[in-house]
C-alpha cells in the first residue's frame, strides 16, 4: 500500500475477476477474508458470465456485476453503476494478463489500484504483487494478497447452495443414490476440449468397469453442457449398467455433489465446484494443474502425469491410487476429520 493508506477508512472495494468457474471459486476465500476484514464495506465484484451463478449467491459481496463483452450494449449499460462509483480500493484478481481487466481497472475511480505483476498493468496500478513463481498455487497468491490488508485467508473454497437446488437434487438422485451403505461415487471426465490435459475416455471406461465389480461401491456419471453426445458415444455405450445424469443448472450440480461421498474427475471446473461444497475428490492432473490448481486439503486426492500430460497414467495405477484414497478417506471419517 502507499504510505498514507489507512485500512481503517476503507468503505468501498471493487474486485475484478474475468475468468471461468474455477477461477472464481479459488478467489472465494479471499472474498470472505476481505469481508471479515472490512465488515461494513461496500464490496462489488465484476465477473464473467461463467462465474455468474455462484457469484450472485455469495453473501460476502454487496453487489455483483456481470461482464459479457464490450460489444454487448444492453449488458454494458447494466455495468454503468460499477464504473461510476468511487472506490477506496480497486483490485484486479486475475493473476494472468487480461486486456479486458486492464481496461476495466484503468477506467475505475480509485486512489489504490492493485493487481498481480504482469505486462502493462504498471501503467494503471500503483501496487503490483509478486507473480514470478510458476509453481505457486493460486490460493497461495490470494493468501498473500489478503495479507496486504491484514486479512486472514482460509483455503476452503465456498459455494452457497439454495434450498430449492438441494430439493431438486434429491429428486434427481432418487433411484441413483444408494441408501444401503455403499459408497456413492460420481464420475465426470469433463475437459473434453483439452485433449492433452485430460485422462482419456477409454481409460475412464476401464476404470469404471473395475469399480462396478466392487459391491461396496455405487457409481454413476455426470454430464456437462455440450458433453452429452461425446459422453454417450465414447463412455456410456460401453457401460450399459451405469446410470447418468444429464446437464443441470450449476446450483443443482453443486447440490448433487454435496450429497455424494466421493467425486472422480479430470481437473476442470466441476472439481473446484465439488471442493467448494466440501465433498472429497480424486482428480487426474497435469503437473501444472497439480501445482497450481488442484484443491488443497487432505481429502482431495490425485494422480498426475510424470511428463506434464496425464494421458499416459495407466488404468492400473489409477485403480490402485483410487483404493488407497478410499481407504485414507475412510480413516479421515473415522477420526472425525471430515463428516
Amino acid at each position: 500500500m502507499s504510505k498514507d493508506f489507512d485500512s481503517s477508512g476503507v468503505q468501498s472495494i471493487a474486485l475484478i475477476l474475468i475468468g471461468r468457474l474455477g477461477d472464481y471459486l479459488v478467489t472465494t476465500p479471499f472474498i470472505r477474508a476481505m469481508r471479515e476484514r472490512f465488515p461494513k464495506a461496500y464490496i462489488a465484484l465484476l465477473t464473467s458470465t461463467k462465474a455468474k451463478e455462484p457469484a450472485l449467491l455469495n453473501n460476502n459481496l454487496s453487489k455483483v456485476h456481470i461482464f459479457h463483452n464490450w460489444l454487448n450494449l444492453a449488458a454494458d449499460i447494466k455495468m454503468i453503476g460499477f464504473f461510476t462509483k468511487k472506490y477506496d480500493i480497486a483490485i484486479d484478481l486475475n493473476p494472468a494478463y487480461s486486456r479486458t481487466s486492464l481496461g476495466i481497472i484503468a477506467a475505475l475511480k480509485s486512489p489504490e489500484k492493485i493487481t498481480f505483476k504482469k505486462k502493462a498493468f504498471s501503467k494503471v496500478c500503483n501496487r503490483l504483487i509478486d507473480n514470478s513463481s510458476d509453481t505457486e498455487h493460486f490460493s497461495d497468491k490470494y493468501e498473500r494478497l489478503a495479507a496486504l490488508f491484514g486479512a486472514a485467508c482460509r483455503q476452503q473454497m465456498e459455494m452457497e447452495i439454495p434450498a430449492v437446488a438441494l430439493k431438486k437434487a434429491d429428486e434427481l438422485l432418487a433411484g441413483i443414490l444408494a441408501v444401503d451403505g455403499r459408497v456413492n461415487i460420481a464420475i465426470h471426465p469433463g475437459n473434453f476440449k483439452k485433449t492433452g490435459h485430460r485422462w482419456p475416455e477409454e481409460k475412464f471406461v476401464e476404470f469404471t468397469k473395475k469399480l462396478l465389480s466392487d459391491p461396496r461401491l455405487n457409481v454413476f456419471y455426470l454430464t456437462g453442457p455440450g458433453e452429452e453426445k461425446i459422453t454417450a458415444a465414447n463412455i456410456l455405450r460401453f457401460l450399459p449398467a451405469v446410470k447418468s445424469l444429464p446437464p443441470r443448472p450449476l446450483t443443482e450440480v453443486a447440490a448433487i455433489l454435496k450429497k455424494i461421498d466421493f467425486f472422480v474427475c479430470n481437473n476442470t471446473g466441476t472439481l473446484h465446484l465439488c471442493a467448494a461444497v466440501g465433498t472429497p475428490t480424486f482428480s487426474f492432473n497435469t503437473q501444472y494443474s497439480l501445482k497450481n490448481w488442484k484443491p488443497k486439503g487432505e481429502k482431495h486426492f490425485y494422480l498426475a502425469g510424470e511428463w506434464g500430460s496425464c494421458r499416459m497414467i495407466p488404468v492400473e495405477s489409477a485403480i490402485s491410487e483410487f483404493y488407497k484414497s478410499l481407504k485414507a478417506l475412510s480413516l479421515l471419517r473415522a477420526c472425525g476429520k471430515i463428516i
